[in-house]
């Protein structure tokens, strides 16, 4: 199975869990919404956001598992310009130079958040001064 095969079929997959999910979910099950980008909940709004991450081709740039590809990795929590709730929605709303596009002109501020919830989950217990950039754990030395 090539590469762009594998990515569709994983792309579909997140797309089928997360539809499920949400179609399971009442309002009075939600559960509290992220607070840190560190956070392991799983809201509504992260899932309704892995359902958007697909819908919008974010998986085209970043991977769809946010790993990274032609745009930089959404899991590893390392924010170039900040990962803050807000610092992630500008990066969505307003782009970055180099590549990220302005979004907020097409994408409803709802849904951006829903977005936003959903990046900032992608990095969820990942320690990365323990790993290297493929998510092998490695052996840290010297002072």
């Amino acid at each position: 199975m090539d590469s762009r095969t594998r990515e569709t079929t994983l792309a579909t997959l997140v797309l089928l869990a997360a539809t499920s999910a949400l179609a399971l979910a009442t309002p009075r099950e939600r559960p509290p919404s992220l607070t840190t980008p560190n956070s392991s909940v799983v809201t509504e709004d992260s899932t309704s956001g892995a359902v958007l991450y697909v819908g919008y081709n974010c998986v085209d740039c970043h991977g769809v598992d946010g790993a990274g590809a032609m745009g930089p990795s959404l899991a590893d929590n390392r924010w170039r310009f900040g990962g803050s709730e807000e610092e992630v929605y500008r990066s969505i709303a307003d782009g970055r130079p180099e590549g990220m596009p302005r979004w907020g002109p097409k994408i409803p501020p709802a849904q951006i958040r829903q977005l936003v919830a959903y990046v900032r989950s992608l990095g969820a217990g990942r320690d990365v001064t323990t790993e290297d950039f493929h998510g092998a754990t490695v052996q840290t030395v010297g002072h």
